[in-house]
Formats: structure tokens, sequence, C-alpha cells
């Protein structure tokens, strides 16, 4: 069994539901993805224009995990948290792949390469708050926060 985990636990009393979605790391599955994805944002009553968006920032998150974490190897799984709170929704991405710094995560150049770079700020740039953290025991987790819109904000 490996050491003690950071992984933050979450308080089962303060949310409204959660379930998850355990897939193998192959991008065939990337609509079952947006399938999910789409229905939990509608299911928190974000509008369309915030579900187009968080959908895009999940599905490229899911397909950095397979590209960078496994290298394209189809047979490791992925799981997706979906927490529902009061006040927010948190998309937990888990793998067991090659975990990275998070120096290495937000490289320095500005606006990446033609070999990608881009992917972690249009991420952090749809969501509202973004929490990376290589596990000790190998892997990564990604927490990803949406704010449930209030009755103020909704249009």
């Amino acid at each position: 069994m490996s050491g003690p985990s950071n992984e933050r636990a979450v308080d089962r009393k303060q949310t409204r539901g959660a379930f998850e979605l355990v897939l193998p790391s192959s991008s065939e599955h990337l609509a079952l993805v947006r399938s999910c994805v789409r229905w939990f944002c509608e299911r928190i009553g974000l509008c369309e224009k915030e579900t187009g968006r968080t959908v895009l920032c999940i599905v490229e998150a899911v397909t950095n995990i397979i590209r960078h974490a496994y290298h394209g190897e189809p047979d490791h799984t992925i799981q997706i948290r979906f927490h529902e709170f009061e006040d927010r929704a948190e998309f937990e991405l888990v793998d067991d792949g090659c975990g990275v710094s998070e120096e290495e995560l937000c490289p320095k150049c500005p606006g990446g390469d033609e070999t990608g770079g881009r992917g972690v700020d249009l991420i952090k740039n749809c969501v509202d708050e973004f929490r990376y953290e290589a596990r000790p025991e190998g892997g990564a987790r990604l927490v990803l926060t949406k704010m449930r819109p209030t009755e103020e904000s909704r249009p």
C-alpha cells in the first residue's frame, strides 16, 4: 500500500450529490465524457455558454491525461468524479500516469507552440478554480471548480 495521500477528502455532508465515471485512457470515450459533463452542467443550472466552456475544458483535461500521462496507451484508467455542492460543482480527474510537477504542467513559454502548451491555459480560463497535484503514489489529481449560478447572476 502506498503512503499517505495529499488528496483532500470531500465532505459528504456538504455534497448534494456525486457520481464517478471510470473509463479507459482512449479518445474513443471522449463522447461519453462530453455527454456526462453536459448532463451534469445542465443539472446544476449552468447556461448553455458556460456548459459548453465546461465541456470543452474537461475534454481537454482528459485528452491531456491520455496524451501526456499515459502517452496514448489505451490500457489505463481515468477517474472523473462529479461532486455537486450547494454553491459549486467540482470535477475531480485522477490518473495513475506520469505525473508532473506544477511547474512542468504550466510551461513558461506563453501561448505554447505547435506541439501544445495552450490546453492548461484554456482549462484555467473556463473554470473558477484550478487545483493540480502530483500524487505521491504516482499519477496526478486535478480538481476543477465551477461556481453555481446565483439568482442575481442568471440572465
